[in-house]
Formats: C-alpha cells, structure tokens, sequence
C-alpha cells in the first residue's frame, strides 16, 4: 500500500520485552513515528501509555492502533470496525437487522459496542437488536450492564442468553456473527452452534479467518444460508489504521487483500 501510494515510509515489526513497554513508547515518541498496530501482550498496558482513548478503546481498555491527531497520541481498536466494513463488502447491511452474537470475550465484546453504537460506520446503519449469546449467564449480565452504562443498549436494543437457547430462538435472526474461537485452527471440526439451528434467510459471518471457511460458515452454506469468511476483518481493520495513520489518503483495500493473498501462498 505504503508503494502503491507512494509513501515514503516502511511498515516494520518492533519486538519489546513486556517489561520495557514504557521505555519503548519513549522511543516511539521521540522518533517521531507515524503510527503503530499493538498486538498482545501489549494491548492493556498501552491503555496508560497514550493521550487520549477513543469510546470504544476507553471501553474495552484495549488499544490494537496508535495514532497522532493535534499533537497527542490516541489509542484505538480497529477489529470491529474492521468486521462491519467486511460486512458491508459482503452486502450485508446491518440496519434493522436482528442480530445474534456469539461470545462475551473481548472480540464479542467490542463487535456489542460497535453494533451497538449505531451508526458505527456510514455503511452499518443501527440493527433493531442485539442479542448476546454465552455460556455463563454471570458474565453476560456484567457485559450488559457494562455497555448500558456506557449509554448502550436501548436504541437498538440488548438481550442476553445462553448458547443452549440460540437453537429454540435461532429463527427470530437474521444475522449470526460468531464472535468466539470456536472452530479456529486446530479445533476445524469444532462448532458454536447446532446445525439444526442454521436456516436460510440467516446471514452468517464468522471472525474467524484460519480456516477461512469454517465449519459453522460451510454447514450455513449446505442450509442455503449467505456466509461471510471473516479474513475481510483482517484486512478492513488494518485499512482503517492506515486511514488513522495517513488521513486524506485513498485506502485501497483490493491492494491490500493482494498483498495478504501473496504472503499466506508463501508461508502455506
């Protein structure tokens, strides 16, 4: 991309050692870096090492993108964002649409803020709900309660449940995201959800993107159900940190996916 546009500038891994977090964004600082992804371990900790957090970083207090705006430093997580442009490449607009969410770990939890800050992107106009699903009936409560008190949750509107009553409720979506692991490499044959419980009219998009057809996304498919691979996340989310890091600048997504294309032939 940094070619293509003919930016003078490289893209380059940083290795740090946990304990030299702070020291490292001294550098950061004093080298006059543009920007920068944050990957774990550092996600938390960098939460205290910027000047500013936008909502949904200050929410998740996790930050995957650096960025410089008025002369301070800025925390933001792009991922979610990342999963509604896929979204929306996919044709899938999530206005009125009643949603399913899968998990309440932190990728769930920032697509709920997302989703439930509508509209979240021009694309994603607000769904007319939100139902989270999960295993610990505990946790989903805190999780609600969290992005109520954030202001979230009443237009559009927030349920909870647990992952056993998604078969008898299956058919009041429209749209299923699978925000767990589930099914990722090496679990392939793994799945969140019953295949009893996919029907066609359900859009089903699943984050995870190694394999990029899941099993949930290839028993979707055989029920006639639209399916979205979630390697789109990956690519829409490091476009909207470019866009952070160089704004004005046309992002060029097809690039982008080339370029990963090339690299996982490689490395397969």
């Amino acid at each position: 991309m940094l070619e293509k546009l003919g930016i003078n500038a490289v893209y380059l891994p940083l290795p740090c050692h946990p304990d030299q977090i702070a020291q490292g964004m001294q550098g950061f600082r004093a080298l006059g870096f543009v920007g920068a992804n944050v990957t774990i371990p550092f996600k938390e900790p960098m939460v205290k090492l910027v000047d500013e957090l936008t909502p949904i970083a200050r929410f998740m207090g996790s930050v995957n993108t650096l960025f410089w705006r008025d002369g301070k430093l800025w925390g933001t997580t792009t991922d979610p964002y990342g999963a509604l442009k896929n979204l929306a490449e996919h044709g899938i607009d999530t206005r009125d649409r009643k949603i399913a969410l899968l998990g309440n770990g932190g990728a769930a939890r920032a697509l709920a803020f997302a989703l439930l800050s509508a509209p979240a992107l021009p694309e994603c106009g607000p769904p007319r709900s939100v139902t989270l699903f999960g295993r610990n009936p505990e946790k989903l409560q805190e999780l609600a309660q969290q992005l109520r008190a954030a202001g979230l949750g009443n237009s559009p509107s927030l349920d909870v449940d647990v992952f056993e009553n998604f078969t008898v409720r299956s058919k009041e979506f429209d749209l299923l995201i699978n925000g767990t692991s589930v099914g990722m490499a090496p679990g392939v044959d793994e799945i969140p959800v019953s295949p009893d419980s996919l029907h066609p009219g359900l859009a089903v998009y699943d984050i995870v993107y190694n394999p990029e057809e899941t099993r949930l996304l290839r028993e979707a498919k055989l029920c006639g159900c639209k399916i979205i691979p979630g390697i789109g996340m990956l690519i829409h989310q490091g476009a909207l940190s470019f866009s952070h890091w160089f704004p004005g600048q046309e992002v060029q997504v097809d690039v982008m996916r080339e370029a990963l294309e090339r690299f996982r032939a490689r490395i397969s």
